[in-house]
């Protein structure tokens, strides 16, 4: 089966012939790019016949740690329990007595040794990427007469990894395998409406392949790896010096950068009064963003061969993906004035004109910035990289925009005014009151549209009612073209409802950043599917883990030389984990290793042949020390309560 689709989106139109499949068993047809097939290769840059399995990965050990035990108990002290040096180090004490207690030798006494605790965590090769520094200052004119201001004489120092390198071995973890996509696809249900998951399912990634197939033939067959931007705008700002340091993450959660931003950039009087510090704190940003994601370009027009978590070597082209931000950042991002629409060039007094882009083809500069927002002094990071339009790559943010912006900020504080403009506002006080003690006894959002049909007239809760629908389909992980269709009906209802809000002291206007975002939900999903996966909750998050915890376990001085490198052993923890996982050496739990390890080794020691399951029996004396003895005597417990509970459940059964 074939079909035809015609995309205009990325440069002049280009028609596209797509395979249909359906796998067998499942009520989904998937529609692939014919020239975007990824092709399976060797080590060795040859294309491997179809059927064939990959190349293995080589042997895999727990070196540098001794055995897994060691392994273990580095990685639940060091990752899980992130336990600070001197609990450790108590730990160790009561340990080591332990041990010579009962006759054993312990593995740490002194302070030196205990170091080894580390030292096995940094010698994990071929794990992870290094951190690397680079300093941006400023190189315009300065005034000649008065005092020249601090910013244009500091250094800014920016921390980052190679990002190709990065993605490099995010495509060699084999913890992902099964969880990537291979070839982007457009996905219909059985009845033939279309379905938008993840990047893969939405149209950027099948418009990109069909343009940079365009321009390089030579490329097809290649896996397309989009990387997928963000960055956290709560800043590091405690004891680093004169400077901020705004966390990057590249395909989400990998943290790729620490950006320096002036310090002096909080002072709302310097942000509002000095035009040249402001053209320099953005160009600061794209600038260090160009440098970051450099090493990425040569990788954008030719094809490298690289493993894949399936263990598969593929012929890979990288882009430049979305970019997840909120309103303040993307304005920061595209280069564009505070209130404009960062996707539409559309002002704050014209946000809904769908006219507005015919008006872009004058490219006087004042007439840019004033009569569409653009701020022309400052180059956009994405200048350098080829197929990158910093436009196109914005997406609405559903945790700050939708949830918290359109639906807290804006309609649940108008509810607010609407209630003091008729009751006043001691009343007013009462009823939120008992709306927000409604809501609080209860997790499900929807129990706020009973709370509010008490006190407020039906066209305000149709209003309310139809923004949190719209809510609920636009955080689905699946959506489908019927969603897409409800999801419409219910923005043309919001939009003739809210009218009631209009009132003085209530609600001025609605064009609002936050509101205007609503109309684009659609389209994006369209674009790059279900914008779950490029929310700022996922950045979020992440931030707790790269920046939060890392600095709760340093001293507090000079903290981000130590949060890297908290960041670099926890980033070899969890890469070494995943090969011995892939490798299926942490099957079993520790304790089940351990006791199969000792009777093998008394096999061993005995002289004997191999034992079955059936015929085994072990002794406690014949365990080393009554460490193992306990073990083994827990062991032995929930082995007969496992099978006592087998046999209840049998006899129950017949």
């Amino acid at each position: 089966m074939s079909g035809c689709v015609t995309y205009g989106a990325i440069g002049p139109a280009i028609t596209v012939k797509f395979i249909v499949h359906q796998p067998a068993g499942q009520q989904v047809k998937r529609k692939y790019h014919p020239d975007m097939t990824t092709i399976p290769f060797n080590g060795d840059s040859e294309e491997l016949p179809p059927g064939s399995l990959p190349k293995e990965r080589g042997p895999v050990n727990f070196g540098p740690f001794s055995n897994r035990s060691t392994f273990e108990i580095t990685n639940f002290l060091y990752r899980d329990a992130q336990m600070p040096w001197k609990k450790i180090k108590k730990l160790f004490d009561v340990w080591a007595a332990n041990t010579l207690a009962s006759g054993g030798v312990p593995s740490f006494m002194s302070k030196t040794e205990l170091y080894k605790f580390y030292k096995l965590v940094d010698a994990i090769a071929n794990s992870t990427v290094p951190w690397r520094s680079f300093t941006v200052r400023y190189t315009g004119p300065k005034p000649t007469t008065g005092l020249v201001p601090e910013w244009m004489n500091s250094k800014y120092e920016v921390w980052y990894c190679n990002s190709l390198q990065l993605l490099k071995s995010m495509l060699d973890n084999p913890k992902f395998n099964g969880c990537f996509e291979l070839v982007s696809c457009k996905e219909c249900n059985k009845v033939g409406k279309r379905r938008y998951k993840n990047l893969f399912s939405g149209d950027w990634v099948l418009c990109k392949a069909s343009k940079i197939l365009q321009e390089h033939p030579k490329l097809a067959g290649s896996l397309i790896v989009p990387t997928v931007c963000g960055s956290d705008k709560t800043t590091v700002s405690v004891m680093t010096g004169g400077s901020a340091f705004w966390p990057m993450y590249l395909s989400a959660v990998l943290p790729v950068a620490f950006l320096a931003i002036p310090k002096s950039m909080h002072c709302a009087q310097i942000f509002d009064k000095d035009k040249k510090f402001l053209i320099f704190y953005c160009q600061l940003f794209h600038s260090s963003l160009a440098a970051i994601l450099h090493p990425l370009c040569k990788s954008m027009t030719k094809e490298e061969i690289l493993r894949c978590p399936d263990g598969y070597y593929q012929q890979v082209v990288f882009c430049i993906g979305p970019y997840i931000a909120d309103y303040p950042e993307q304005v920061l991002l595209v280069c564009t004035v505070y209130f404009w629409c960062p996707k539409c060039f559309n002002h704050l007094n014209n946000l809904n004109d769908p006219m507005i882009n015919e008006l872009l083809d004058n490219k006087d500069p004042c007439v840019l910035c004033f009569s569409h927002g653009i701020v022309v002094d400052v180059v956009p990071f994405t200048h350098s990289f080829p197929f990158t339009n910093i436009h196109e790559l914005i997406t609405p943010d559903i945790l700050y925009q939708l949830i918290k912006g359109a639906f807290k900020n804006h309609f649940v504080n108008w509810i607010f005014l609407y209630l003091k403009h008729y009751h006043g506002e001691a009343m007013a006080n009462q009823i939120m009151d008992d709306i927000n003690l409604r809501v609080t006894n209860s997790s499900n959002g929807l129990v706020i549209l009973p709370a509010l049909e008490h006190w407020l007239s039906g066209e305000v809760v149709c209003c309310f009612a139809s923004l949190i629908n719209f809510c609920y389909l636009a955080c689905h992980s699946v959506i489908t073209e019927d969603n897409l269709t409800k999801m419409l009906s219910l923005l043309e209802d919001l939009h003739y409802h809210c009218k009631v809000l209009l009132l003085p002291g209530v609600c001025d206007t609605f064009k609002l950043p936050c509101q205007h975002t609503l109309m684009h939900h659609i389209d994006c999903i369209c674009f790059f599917g279900a914008l779950t996966g490029l929310c700022s909750s996922i950045t979020k998050a992440k931030h707790i883990k790269a920046v939060k915890e890392p600095w709760r376990r340093s001293n507090h001085w000079k903290a981000l030389g130590q949060m890297l490198i908290i960041n670099a052993r926890l980033a070899k923890l969890i890469f070494f984990r995943a090969k011995l996982t892939a490798a299926s050496m942490l099957k079993k739990t520790i304790l089940d290793w351990a006791y199969h390890l000792h009777a093998k080794e008394n096999t061993v020691c005995n002289d004997s042949s191999v034992l079955s399951k059936d015929d085994t029996d072990y002794n406690s004396h014949q365990l080393m020390n009554p460490v193992q003895a306990a073990a083994f005597l827990h062991f032995q417990s929930q082995a007969l309560h496992n099978q006592k509970e087998d046999d209840d459940s049998g006899s129950m059964g017949g």
